[in-house]
C-alpha cells in the first residue's frame, strides 16, 4: 500500500512538471491582449526599428500596431537566429489573417487596407534574436508596444 501511495506521489510530481506546457491557438494570436513570459529579455523599440535578444520567451508579444487610412504599403526588414526552441513573427490583419512573415523572405512588402495591422512575436521555449527595420509611407501611423 506504501509503495503505491508514493508511486501515486511521484505521478503527481511528474505531471506537475508538466503544467508549463504552452498552446498558442489562433486566438491567442489574434487578441489584442499578449500573454508572455521571458526568462531574460533585452530590448530596444522605437517607430522604426525593434530588435531583442531573449531566453525562454514563451506566448504572444504584441511588436507594432499599424493604423492604415487608405491603401497604401509598408517594407519589413529583418534577420534572426533561434537557438533554442520555436520562434517567429506574424502579421495579423484587420481581417483578422495572420500571415507568417519569416514565410516572405527577409524584406517583406505588405500591401494595406483601412484599418489596424498587428506585428507580433511568438515563442515557444524559444530563445534568440531578432532585429527589425520597419519602413511605412505616409498615411500609416505606428505605434509600438513598450512593455
Amino acid at each position: 500500500m506504501m509503495k503505491r501511495v508514493i508511486a501515486f506521489l511521484i505521478l503527481g510530481f511528474i505531471l506537475c512538471g508538466c503544467s508549463d506546457i504552452l498552446i498558442i491557438t489562433d486566438s491567442d494570436i489574434i487578441s489584442e491582449g499578449d500573454t508572455y513570459n521571458f526568462r531574460i529579455r533585452k530590448m530596444e523599440i522605437s517607430d522604426e526599428q525593434f530588435s531583442i535578444e531573449f531566453k525562454n520567451f514563451k506566448g504572444v508579444q504584441t511588436v507594432w500596431l499599424i493604423d492604415s487610412y487608405q491603401t497604401n504599403q509598408f517594407l519589413i526588414e529583418y534577420d534572426y537566429t533561434v537557438s533554442k526552441g520555436n520562434f517567429k513573427m506574424v502579421l495579423v490583419t484587420p481581417d483578422e489573417k495572420i500571415i507568417n512573415i519569416f514565410e516572405k523572405g527577409n524584406n517583406c512588402i505588405f500591401n494595406t487596407t483601412i484599418g489596424r495591422y498587428r506585428i507580433k512575436i511568438i515563442g515557444f521555449d524559444g530563445s534568440g534574436s531578432l532585429n527589425v527595420n520597419l519602413i511605412i509611407n505616409d498615411g500609416l501611423q505606428v505605434s509600438y508596444m513598450d512593455k
